[in-house]
């Protein structure tokens, strides 16, 4: 999709009778008319952080924002890109996707924690392993794993080869920080004997623990 002229292809595109997308937790609803979405609006049936998206505008948009732009004051801001909205990711794909990163990662804490302990070892002159800093360059290790590539990229390797990538609920991408946070629940969520899962695999809105805590979800682009 090409990329808009920056500055008024918001505005330009909301006053436009395009075609536009609802993104609800069982996929994406529409097409809507631009007049169809603003009586939704008056009637209180649209959320002001419903996600809205149409044809040439590189993001999604908060409705509050689009209904500001109908109305003469447009408030949009362009985000980095994650595509149009997508539909939450099936629970089962996301076990295989964590199965694989969950591989994949655990090469990068052994390199890490081989590492540190020949560093360690040169440094000091010793050969006795210290635990206690091998844990913390593996745990270092597995969070700039996750955080890195959710950041930068919208998925980790194994979310990207089974066809999901990481949004925040308004569909923006990742701030590194955020991929952080979501990275320190995601391991609360498993520590707990994976019970911070069951939500997204009992729940409508598929969204486990620490989804919700840090407001991301794991969508399907595939």
């Amino acid at each position: 999709m090409a990329r808009p002229p920056r500055g008024s292809s918001a505005r330009s595109a909301a006053e436009s009778e395009s075609s536009w997308y609802l993104l609800s937790e069982g996929g994406s609803e529409g097409p809507f008319s631009l007049a169809e979405l603003q009586e939704r609006w008056r009637r209180g049936e649209l959320a002001s952080n419903a996600r809205l998206w149409t044809e040439g505008l590189p993001n999604t948009h908060e409705a509050a924002d689009l209904m500001g732009s109908a109305e003469g004051a447009p408030r949009l801001t362009l985000i980095p890109a994650l595509g149009p909205p997508h539909p939450i990711a099936r629970f089962e794909r996301r076990v295989w996707a964590g199965a694989l990163d969950l591989g994949l990662s655990s090469v990068c804490v052994f390199f890490a924690v081989l590492i540190t302990t020949l560093t360690r070892a040169f440094i000091t002159n010793t050969a006795a392993p210290s635990p206690g800093l091998a844990l913390a360059a593996g745990a270092l290790a597995q969070l700039l794993y996750f955080a890195v590539f959710e950041s930068r990229l919208g998925a980790t390797p194994g979310k990207r080869l089974m066809g999901l990538r990481v949004a925040t609920d308004t569909g923006r991408r990742l701030r590194f920080a955020a991929a952080c946070a979501r990275h320190l629940g995601r391991v609360c969520s498993s520590a707990a004997l994976g019970g911070g899962y069951v939500p997204a695999w009992r729940d409508a809105e598929g969204l486990a623990v620490h989804d919700r805590l840090t407001r991301t979800r794991v969508e399907s682009t595939s």
